[in-house]
């Protein structure tokens, strides 16, 4: 009896055998990245509303009373700007050090795909990673000078920042009160070295001022 001789491969069998491969490799890149993808974002749902916690916490403090005059654009940096949201919210947030005099940065105050688009970080030169609401939002201008609130907190240096009762019941849960920055939202000096497109494709994560926290469109910004 002749022996029987290997049956190699054909072309076509290896041709399919690394398409399939391809296709898995492809299938679970893309399970992958989507899952990477959902953890940010709720890094990101999770940084906002710490922040929302905070600055409630503050408020029961102050009667009520808003921290500012703010500027418009946020940035991370703690201990230095007066006019830093987080200079004022610091102390009741996970990363408060009362006893440091020194400025620093607030470690994942920002959202990691938001600040993956940054090339630098430092105390020198701290991205902005939050845009305050919507200026002169309708919604927000329910009453007449000088009692409206197109700017709650402030801006105006010497200005008095508004209570949190005076904010509309029509604009909680439609205005956003603290949305994640990028050129979208205007390009300026201000800006800072900040995030060129929103944090997630074509969405950014926002706080509104029922304390809500959820993701907006591009349309929207």
């Amino acid at each position: 009896m002749k022996p029987t001789s290997a049956r190699g491969f054909t072309l076509t069998e290896v041709l399919v055998t690394i398409t399939i491969l391809i296709v898995l490799a492809v299938l679970v890149l893309g399970v992958s990245s989507r899952m990477i993808n959902n953890a940010q974002k709720a890094v990101c749902v999770s940084n906002l509303r710490g922040i929302g916690n905070a600055l409630q916490m503050y408020l029961s403090e102050k009667n009520g009373r808003l921290p500012g005059p703010l500027n418009t654009g946020q940035s991370a940096l703690y201990n230095k700007d007066s006019r830093s949201l987080v200079t004022y919210i610091g102390p009741y947030l996970e990363d408060p050090r009362d006893n440091n005099s020194e400025p620093y940065l607030i470690a994942n105050y920002g959202c990691p795909s938001l600040m993956k688009q940054i090339k630098e970080n430092t105390v020198e030169k701290p991205p902005v990673v939050y845009r305050l609401e919507d200026r002169q939002n309708k919604l927000l201008d329910n009453a007449v000078p000088p009692n409206d609130i197109s700017y709650p907190w402030g801006y105006a240096p010497g200005s008095v920042p508004k209570r949190i009762d005076q904010i509309s019941p029509r604009s909680a849960g439609l205005v956003r009160m603290i949305t994640e920055q990028n050129t979208t939202l205007g390009v300026g000096g201000w800006s800072n070295g900040g995030a060129s497109a929103p944090a997630h494709g074509k969405q950014s994560m926002a706080m509104f001022w029922d304390f809500s926290v959820r993701p907006v469109n591009l349309s929207q910004l």
